[in-house]
């Protein structure tokens, strides 16, 4: 659920430096799209020279800003910038070494997708397709060089016969960003194309992208069993099928950010039912700023590249409820990422154990739509599940596997996104979670229930999980 805004909203909101639960921050920019500029979009003539002159100081005082804003956020805010396709304006070599000098004109990480400017418009326009190979051999380098891990959607094969490689894939890729998994699907998830080796050419390899809605899946599945919150960024938003729609949809995607239309700015309806933003481009000096604070998401329109005048055009509550899901799944504590929670299988006490493969730290989860919770059954003995060991619920604290008592809340799980994970709340009582006793991480570390710590402790970890999917 989102709202349009456009009115001034006190300090909060508009000076980060006062925003004391203001977590991480990101601008979101498209379409630097060298060499393009104002005139460009208008269709008004002007001659090679200005053009190009035109376009880097178009670009450059576009990123001074967005360094402007990201020297006022406070030390302890990270921040971060994503440009959502169309970074040169036909992929030509030479535009891409302006547009990677430019690019680093920005103080801080980058993360760029490909848009048509890059990979379609010029498809079968170049010699050998160079420009098409241009664009993606560029995403391959940047991708590889950026500063966190990212699930890249790409594979190289070969050499072959006279010594080409085949790079093939969609070319998305995934980006962990604190509580936010960014997805970044390029110009179109669905395309397919293939530009083949020219043996006598200087980029004489395969490049072949093909859509991965298996892969897109996959990716959104672990992020919400990381209890993340998911935003799609793509170049057109008109790109996204019904069948990816339905799919971000399923998967609790909270905004979809797109670029391509030069002079559109802000809201752009809805992905689905899924709120939509577009982020303007440098040619009109317009870009959007992300702020994700405690309890929401706040996007912003910039105009004249004066981040200081900006506009509050959306509001997105962060919900702690996440989509309803089944299977079996490993549940994995934040404390080490290795770590998980298993059964004993000879007093069916449930404690911590590193992770073997083994089928008692494997669970079986099953929603229960009348009581809105779930039962967490262990896939090494069906007949039992996971609980809270409550004969005297004023001081019992343990968690154990025990069979399935129809009203016994005890017995049922209610499953919410944390801050850095999810969060196992006991049906019976609510205020009492899933906690890995004392903080370690030793084989036969007990579970039991606690009162659930403040996001800002320390002894959070100890409270937050993460889920692995079985196959």
């Amino acid at each position: 659920m989102w709202r349009n805004n456009n009115q001034y909203q006190g300090a909060n909101y508009n000076h980060p430096n006062v925003a004391s639960n203001l977590v991480q921050a990101f601008a979101i920019t498209s379409d630097p799209q060298f060499p393009w500029t104002d005139n460009t979009d208008a269709g008004r003539p002007e001659d090679d020279g200005t053009k190009k002159r035109r376009s880097e100081e178009l670009i450059r005082a576009q990123y001074r800003d967005i360094n402007n804003y990201m020297n006022s956020l406070p030390s302890n805010v990270n921040g971060n910038v994503i440009i959502n396709g169309d970074m040169t304006a036909f992929g030509h070599g030479t535009e891409w070494s302006k547009i990677n000098n430019l690019i680093q004109t920005l103080n801080r990480p980058y993360y760029y997708g490909l848009g048509n400017h890059d990979i379609e418009n010029n498809f079968s326009n170049c010699y050998n397709n160079g420009c098409f190979k241009n664009s993606l051999q560029n995403l391959i380098q940047h991708v590889r060089s950026r500063p966190v891990p990212i699930s890249f959607d790409y594979n190289v094969s070969g050499p072959y016969s006279w010594g080409y490689r085949e790079h093939k894939g969609s070319f998305a890729y995934t980006l962990n960003l604190g509580a936010i998994c960014f997805i970044q699907l390029q110009h179109n998830p669905t395309m397919n194309k293939t530009a083949d080796p020219e043996f006598w050419a200087s980029l004489n390899d395969k490049y072949t992208i093909v859509p991965n809605f298996n892969w897109v899946e996959n990716q959104l599945r672990m992020a919400r069993d990381n209890g993340k919150i998911i935003i799609v960024n793509v170049h057109v938003k008109g790109n996204i099928s019904g069948d990816y729609t339905r799919l971000l949809q399923n998967y609790g995607v909270t905004a979809v950010f797109s670029g391509h239309f030069h002079t559109s700015l802000g809201t752009n309806g809805s992905v689905g039912n899924i709120p939509a933003f577009i982020s303007g481009s440098a040619s009109q000096s317009t870009y959007l700023i992300l702020e994700q604070y405690t309890d929401r998401l706040a996007i912003y329109t910039v105009r004249n590249n004066n981040w200081k005048a900006r506009q509050l055009v959306g509001t997105i509550p962060i919900s702690t409820q996440l989509p309803i899901f089944s299977g079996r799944y490993k549940i994995i504590t934040n404390l080490n990422n290795n770590s998980v929670v298993d059964m004993n299988p000879n007093n069916f006490n449930v404690h911590l154990w590193e992770d073997r493969n083994q089928l008692n730290a494997q669970w079986d989860f099953n929603y229960n739509q009348s009581a809105q919770a779930y039962v967490i059954r262990n896939a090494s003995n069906s007949n039992r599940v996971l609980a809270w060991n409550a004969p005297n619920p004023a001081i019992d604290r343990n968690v154990f596997a025990t069979p399935l008592v129809s009203g016994y809340d005890e017995h049922l799980w209610i499953i919410e996104r944390g801050s850095n994970g999810l969060i196992f709340r006991n049906r019976k009582n609510p205020n009492l979670v899933l906690d890995v006793q004392d903080e370690h991480t030793a084989n036969g570390t007990n579970i039991k229930v606690h009162q659930l710590h403040p996001a800002t402790s320390g002894s959070r970890r100890a409270q937050e999980f993460h889920l692995r999917k079985m196959n």
